[in-house]
């Protein structure tokens, strides 16, 4: 195996149950004064740990050091939204609620005669990620998938299947965002983005190299845009998904390389090293004293990146278990018939839920997938 391994924090309990990584913490203790343990952002450095006895994440043994990463936002494509007369929300959104979302979306949706979307709202990339978002950051609804010591899924609870019904609503009834396989066919959503087919993208720091690539050969941006806080929910709370890459490495590495492959990720975890990760413009550096820094709340950019660092505040780890994949699976099987144009008539959205929750409660008291997935 490679020395050092990239790793998120989704697939980690389970190849750390399997020892896949080496513990950590006799390094990181080592180290202690050297690594500035207090200067990370709260919890990512949890989301990397397992409890092998007790089967839970965010306890036990430290088997990766968080590098990279950050929370959701909104990306919004500031010409759209005035050539629609959609309301730019102030202070990159500090004080926008759903309703203001919403009234802005309605405006900037255009159906052509035919019925087809000219400009929608919105895009969803890919069902898995977007509705994991949605349903923690957009709907007023206050839902999770999981319970709180992650043992139970919550995904058939009435504020699950509103907020699965609110996403419902937007998709097929609102038409804010285009439909899979029957508006804007062949474009990506950066290319909806970049085009004004889209008013607005959800995504992380992650997406601030593929806009900043949509630029003239002298530089000149193509599209004039920024990115924004989630909005507010009925009960004056936020909250986005965060997710984070750790460096970890093999158990298997020999000996005599394990103390060098420490030493690369010491450097990368580094103040220099974490400005490094920063410039490249992957994402958001783990450490907010550097994040903080012009590597990555850039001078020289219009956009404000200073919004990523605000989320931070009220961001989430994601509800991750050993079976996070299997999951996923379950999930996606539903989600790909109630969110599919083609499909989304042959099951209520509250059924969906319900057998969501009754084959990941399976799932997650037998150890494996149930029979149908």
């Amino acid at each position: 195996p490679p020395d050092v391994m990239f790793i998120q924090e989704e697939p980690l309990p389970k190849y750390a149950d399997k020892g896949l990584y080496m513990d950590m913490d006799p390094l990181v203790e080592r180290d202690a004064a050297e690594l500035n343990l207090d200067d990370f952002f709260p919890g990512v450095q949890e989301i990397f740990m397992w409890d092998a006895e007790a089967q839970k994440v965010n306890q036990g043994i430290r088997y990766a050091m968080p590098a990279e990463g950050g929370p959701t936002a909104w990306f919004m494509n500031l010409d759209v939204f005035e050539a629609a007369g959609a309301k730019i929300p102030e202070e990159n959104g500090e004080n926008w609620t759903i309703d203001d979302w919403v009234e802005a979306m309605d405006r900037i949706r255009v159906l052509r005669p035919d019925g087809g979307l000219e400009r929608a709202g919105f895009a969803i990339a890919g069902l898995r990620g977007a509705k994991t978002s949605f349903l923690w950051t957009l709907s007023n609804m206050e839902a999770d998938y999981l319970n709180e010591d992650r043992t139970r899924c919550t995904m058939d609870s009435p504020a699950s299947i509103a907020a699965h019904e609110v996403i419902w609503k937007w998709i097929f009834e609102d038409r804010f965002c285009p439909l899979e396989g029957q508006d804007m066919v062949g474009l990506s959503g950066v290319d909806m983005f970049t085009s004004g087919k889209i008013g607005a993208q959800m995504s992380g720091p992650w997406y601030f190299p593929q806009l900043r690539r949509a630029s003239t050969a002298e530089g000149e941006r193509l599209v004039n845009w920024d990115c924004f806080l989630h909005p507010k929910n009925s009960l004056g709370n936020r909250w986005t998904q965060q997710s984070f890459d750790g460096w970890a490495i093999a158990s298997a590495a020999p000996a005599f390389k394990k103390e060098p492959a420490w030493s690369f990720i010491r450097y990368m975890l580094s103040n220099e090293g974490q400005a490094r990760i920063s410039m490249l413009g992957r994402a958001m550096p783990a450490r907010p004293s550097v994040a903080y820094t012009d590597a990555f709340n850039r001078p020289d950019t219009p956009e404000n990146e200073d919004v990523f660092i605000r989320s931070m505040d009220f961001a989430i780890p994601q509800p991750v278990t050993k079976y996070w994949a299997e999951m996923w699976q379950i999930v996606s099987k539903y989600y790909d018939i109630i969110y599919n144009p083609q499909t989304k008539d042959e099951m209520t959205v509250a059924e969906a839920c319900q057998r969501i929750a009754a084959g990941v409660n399976e799932l997650l008291e037998i150890g494996e997938l149930p029979t149908n997935y």
